[in-house]
């Protein structure tokens, strides 16, 4: 927390003066590989805590987009929506640009996109992405098998632009739109097309997944009661992040 916060703080400063400040997508590398043969009384070993974070960063950005959904702030649903058949290149692209304006006066510090982005610049290094991509994808699969509910994945997708475009970078949103295709067309199985993506563009693969699991908790058949749901994932991350934290 507090070395996100004097990074934070430098930034200012450093904008008031006019430098230019360098945008950091993923947090640094860790100086030793994880390893579970260093573990001391009374701490985890850095492995058990390398694995533990990837859970609980991941339940961070996850209820970072239910807390967007949940307020209201999701944009409209035709954000984002592919080029339709009576549209010029013209006027999609025109189209596209409307809605990056949109999203982009609609970000202010503090955000869920704020969020999303402190914990993955602060917590998350590159390494830990596609650890990080299978465990959401694996939570939202079983939010699927527990309710036994079958999802359309053109819906799927579709319902999932506006929470993407809300909460992920604009350099990024070509790339997370497409994976949304890929990930709901496997029910969130990272398969080898998804997974040349995650290797690619890891960044939008987080938020494409992220933001179909999201969905899946506006829809009752697949979560009956999300009030509960969602504190339950807050609880669960509340206890296990004294771990890493």
């Amino acid at each position: 927390m507090g070395e996100a916060k004097r990074r934070r703080d430098k930034q200012r400063r450093d904008r008031e003066a006019g430098l230019p400040v360098p945008v950091r997508e993923f947090a640094r590398e860790p100086r030793q590989r994880p390893t579970p043969d260093d573990a001391r009384s009374g701490r985890l070993s850095s492995y058990a805590r390398w694995e533990i974070g990837t859970d609980v960063y991941g339940w961070m950005i996850l209820l970072a987009y239910l807390e967007y959904a949940e307020d209201g702030n999701a944009l409209p649903a035709t954000l984002f929506a592919p080029r339709r058949p009576d549209e010029s290149e013209e006027d999609f692209a025109t189209r596209r640009r409307a809605d990056q304006l949109l999203v982009e006066t609609s970000a202010m510090a503090g955000t869920p996109r704020a969020q999303v982005a402190e914990v993955l610049s602060s917590w998350v290094p590159q390494s830990m992405v596609q650890g990080l991509v299978h465990r959401l994808g694996e939570w939202g699969a079983k939010l699927l098998d527990d309710s036994g509910a079958t999802v359309a994945p053109a819906a799927w997708a579709a319902g999932a632009r506006p929470l993407l475009g809300g909460l992920c970078p604009a350099t990024h949103w070509d790339a997370g739109l497409d994976q949304l295709e890929v990930l709901a067309s496997s029910r969130l199985v990272v398969t080898e097309p998804a997974r040349q993506q995650l290797v690619e563009y890891p960044v939008a693969a987080v938020h494409a997944m992220a933001a179909l699991v999201a969905w899946l908790y506006d829809q009752t058949e697949v979560v009956p009661d999300r009030a509960k749901a969602v504190l339950e994932l807050a609880e669960t991350a509340g206890k296990m992040g004294k771990f890493v934290f």
